[in-house]
């Protein structure tokens, strides 16, 4: 995978933990939890960080997937308050 593809693959892994998810604020601490200390997923916290402000930097639409319940607005809003619960 070429590098600056990479951080689509990460994000693509942290949107498939969304699916089906109604309630995205009643699942925000498991998310948080994924990023900042890398549970259940195999890339470090700083590469899922990276790979979200890569998303939320691109002009992309991150509701690529069919059964993602929220909006693009929506996602990019719960991926921005992850990355404003990271430490720095």
């Amino acid at each position: 995978m070429r590098t600056d593809e990479r951080w689509r693959g990460i994000f693509t892994l942290l949107m498939y933990g969304l699916i089906g998810v109604r309630d995205l604020e009643s699942f925000f601490p498991r998310t948080l939890a994924k990023v900042k200390n890398g549970e259940g997923i195999i890339f470090s916290p700083e590469e899922m960080r990276h790979a979200i402000e890569m998303a939320l930097n691109s002009s992309e639409d991150l509701t690529r997937f069919e059964d993602v319940l929220h909006s693009d607005e929506d996602i990019r809003r719960y991926f921005s308050k992850v990355l404003e619960h990271l430490p720095d």
